[in-house]
């Protein structure tokens, strides 16, 4: 396993490892739509799903464990979305940020 685990201040606490079908579920029941960051497409990573399914389970009940985010996840791309489409789009004040993190 790598060990670009980025040390933080304080670690996860109440958090508990998932098991396979919570893994499942939470794919297969995940949109379609990928960020920009995501470094697999979500439509991918459900046909990979069982060849992808074990590793993935480790690395994320690994960091739950260990209380610790690898640093790329904790990156995101922030995009403006208007609040209102009747709203003047030439105004900064009527948007809002939206925070698209990997996965």
């Amino acid at each position: 396993m790598s060990t670009s685990f980025v040390t933080p201040k304080e670690k996860l606490q109440y958090c508990t490892a998932i098991g396979h079908e919570e893994l499942n579920k939470l794919i297969t029941v995940s949109k379609p739509t990928t960020c920009l960051l995501d470094p697999v497409p979500t439509k991918l990573l459900k046909e990979l799903l069982p060849v992808a399914e074990e590793p993935l389970l480790n690395i994320i009940n690994s960091s739950l464990s260990l209380g610790h985010i690898p640093k790329p996840f904790k990156l995101a791309v922030i995009k403006p979305l208007i609040k209102k489409p009747q709203l003047d789009p030439s105004e900064l004040a009527n948007y809002r940020p939206i925070s698209n993190l990997p996965f």
